[in-house]
């Protein structure tokens, strides 16, 4: 008798870990408790930028929509240190950008890159309140924060696409999430010279400097903040990999117990 409920009771173990490992290997996404991916829609947003051709410098004026992704650590406006300094910070990506406009090669499209992602970060310049992003709408109206990207991008123009393979660094100073409008995003870079995505090879065209402005004051359409996607705590799926920790112990001293007892 007491050899098959300790049958039982394995088998049951057994499922268990079975039906646990699954959710164990959720995204980390699902354990982050209400965590928030807010998005930015720039529809008319402008650019500048300064190629070098041939040893002269080309200046391009761009323009089109510019979509940009935020990513709290909570609700809105949440976020953590998570780099030490002591300041708060969120990360945020350019998620895509269509600039169109005319260069003396003919007509130029920049948009963002298809084979790299272009990463960056918002952190607080004071750390008023812990936790929170203190900028406004979050934090005290003058409350400033810095921002960055390392922009990865396409260009299109006289039969060519060219990319950058190091990343175009862009900062700036903002006092609003999303930026207020005429904040402009400025280069912070060495020249980068572009490279044929068809070959690989280098062009001898060079990326000298580029200005982004996400919302300039003149634009008829203010930016469009959606609210993002909601990341809900899945709270079997944080607690499966304990569970299934503790059945295989069970199970193995279950296992060692009916050893000893067969053999003796």
């Amino acid at each position: 008798m007491k050899r098959r409920i300790c049958s039982i009771v394995t088998r049951i173990l057994f499922m268990s870990i079975l039906l646990t490992l699954p959710l164990s290997l959720t995204t980390p996404a699902q354990a982050v408790v209400g965590a928030i991916t807010e998005v930015d829609e720039f529809p008319n947003s402008e650019a500048r930028i300064t190629l070098g051709i041939a040893g002269q410098l080309v200046d391009v004026s761009l323009s089109g929509p510019t979509e940009v992704h935020v990513f709290f650590e909570g609700p809105e406006g949440v976020a953590d240190d998570d780099d030490g300094d002591g300041l708060d910070e969120v990360e945020t990506e350019i998620v895509s950008m269509e600039l169109t406009g005319d260069s003396p090669l003919g007509p130029i499209i920049v948009r963002q890159s298809s084979l790299q992602r272009s990463l960056g970060e918002i952190e607080e310049i004071e750390d008023k309140t812990s936790g929170i992003l203190d900028v406004p709408p979050f934090g005290s109206p003058g409350d400033t924060a810095d921002s960055f990207f390392d922009v990865f991008f396409e260009i299109e123009v006289g039969g060519q696409t060219l990319f950058n393979s190091r990343p175009a660094s862009m900062a700036a100073v903002i006092e609003h999430k999303p930026p207020e409008c005429n904040a402009t995003y400025r280069s912070t870079h060495q020249p980068i010279e572009l490279l044929d995505i068809a070959t690989g090879e280098p062009t001898g065209i060079f990326m000298i400097a580029e200005t982004h402005t996400p919302r300039p004051c003149d634009s008829e359409e203010p930016p469009v903040e959606v609210g993002g996607e909601v990341y809900p705590v899945n709270q079997l799926a944080v607690l499966a990999p304990w569970i299934a920790l503790v059945a295989v112990l069970i199970l193995g001293t279950i296992l060692a117990v009916n050893r000893r007892r067969i053999r003796s």
